[in-house]
């Protein structure tokens, strides 16, 4: 669990093979409860991972969040570059027991009203409905001396559970609704089916096509032979 959401709020290109330790391979065989479990943990994974825009952008950076209470450590990424709208994080309790409360704060956004979503890293599902928040922008240099500074503050939720991943865009659409587990696998379902129909159907037009070419060819090699055999008799009579 901590591997696959550390992998990914800290940039690597892909999830950390924990699975792989002392060659225990069949830890991701899903007829076992160690396996099902992994396998889980995987998809809860990729449903939060699904509605991220982008997430190979390479002005992606550092998101850096900090908290208003202590024993919360947090990861993550945020839009750089020219845009800086959007990010995630996974935030996680230091002592292992649940998370209860504090406000997460994130800089480095442009300033706007922005579509916040959390997740349960647990369950797969989100917790509470989406909202809305507005950056305010502080004053963290001096009065002679101001240097302003944008921030999303965003309150976390006490969802039962010792870590939160949280979803912000300035757009609803850079937040798009968790779609359930259910409905996805369903969804691929009927994807792979549509895509066995489509390449049988390919299947069976390269296949005629095949035999056409095969009842072309055959019938020139006929008419090749039959002109040969009537030269030969002709030269024959001569």
């Amino acid at each position: 669990h901590n591997g696959l959401w550390a992998g990914l709020c800290s940039g690597n290109a892909m999830s950390p093979l924990l699975w792989t330790d002392g060659g225990q391979y069949p830890l991701l065989d899903p007829s076992t409860p160690v396996g099902q479990n992994m396998l889980n943990h995987y998809s809860y994974l990729s449903t939060f991972v699904r509605a991220l825009p982008l997430l190979g952008d390479p002005q992606l950076v550092k998101a850096s969040p900090t908290y208003t209470v202590g024993g919360l450590s947090g990861w993550g990424r945020r839009m750089g570059g020219s845009a800086n709208n959007w990010g995630f994080v996974w935030t996680q309790s230091t002592t292992g027991s649940n998370i209860t409360g504090g406000t997460l704060r994130q800089t480095g956004l442009v300033a706007g009203k922005y579509t916040v979503e959390w997740y349960n890293p647990y369950s797969g599902s989100r917790v509470g409905p989406s909202t809305l928040v507005s950056t305010t922008t502080v004053n963290i240099g001096t009065q002679r001396k101001p240097v302003y500074q944008v921030r999303l503050n965003l309150p976390i939720p006490n969802a039962g559970v010792a870590d939160l991943a949280v979803r912000f865009g300035i757009d609803a659409s850079k937040v798009p609704t968790i779609v359930p587990l259910a409905s996805t696998l369903a969804l691929s379902v009927q994807a792979k089916s549509s895509a066995a129909t489509e390449e049988s159907v390919s299947a069976t037009s390269a296949s005629d096509d095949t035999a056409s070419s095969c009842g072309l060819g055959s019938g020139a090699i006929a008419l090749v032979m039959t002109l040969t055999l009537l030269l030969r008799l002709r030269s024959a009579k001569q």
